[in-house]
């Protein structure tokens, strides 16, 4: 199996908290049952913001989809 068949295997999901300063980037594997999380903290909305805009085209690229994103409560 070569890297993109793998990573089409992958679900990938971005969650915003509702503070704006913290993102959580979710990955599944359905094949192998696993899961990884990454939480990310910034200083600033603003810091957040840049980041996942510097992300999105590469992330894009990578999965083939829009970068998700969904509005997490506190």
């Amino acid at each position: 199996m070569d890297v993109s068949e793998s990573l089409a295997q992958l679900e990938r999901e971005v969650h915003l908290h509702e503070d704006a300063r913290r993102a959580r980037l979710t990955f599944l594997d359905e094949d192998r049952g696993t899961e990884s999380a990454w939480t990310v903290a910034t200083e600033t909305k603003a810091s957040l913001h840049s980041l996942l805009n510097s992300l999105r085209t590469p992330w894009e690229e990578l999965f083939g989809i829009e970068m998700p994103l969904a509005l997490l409560a506190r």
